[in-house]
């Protein structure tokens, strides 16, 4: 049974190429291996798109095993929590279940922050006049010798 497939653009470098007569119609990029990369990062994102728990549950089956993984990938403020010292002195569940809990609240906590750094900007721009474009606040509410609000230009004195 012979497939005669026809050339169609490569959907990441846009080039026309042959599909290989395997795949037919479903190949989607040409055999560049800047368009294979493209394509396996692509395939890769929408299976953790699907899958997000996946690399959590992992570790924790690895624990029950009783294999040792290396420790939590936490973010920064978690990096000064001896990680090490905590599985040696509790069981490695345990330590995946703090470290998951506390990624939960930091990410809690940067969300509240952001919603209430936003709110304290609204109250200023409520309170604080708002300046003319080009003028820093400074600027705008000094008072200047020529009564336009702008600083007078500086005038060139030589030295004595």
């Amino acid at each position: 049974m012979s497939h005669k497939t026809h050339k169609k653009p490569c959907r990441f470098c846009h080039h026309w190429y042959t599909p290989d007569p395997r795949v037919g119609d479903r190949q989607r990029a040409c055999q560049r291996p800047e368009c294979q990369k493209a394509r396996k990062a692509k395939s890769q994102a929408r299976w953790l798109a699907i899958n997000p728990d996946y690399f959590v549950k992992y570790r924790i089956r690895q624990r029950n095993k009783g294999d040792t993984p290396d420790p939590p990938r936490v973010p920064a403020p978690l990096l000064r929590v001896p990680w090490a010292e905590l599985q040696d002195e509790i069981a490695g569940k345990a330590t995946d279940i703090v470290a998951q809990i506390t990624k939960v609240l930091i990410s809690v906590a940067k969300d509240e922050m952001r919603h209430y750094h936003q709110e304290i900007i609204d109250e200023l721009r409520k309170v604080l006049p708002v300046a003319e474009k080009d003028e820093t606040p400074a600027m705008a509410s000094s008072p200047s010798r020529d009564g336009t609000g702008r600083y007078p230009p500086p005038t060139y004195r030589p030295p004595p």
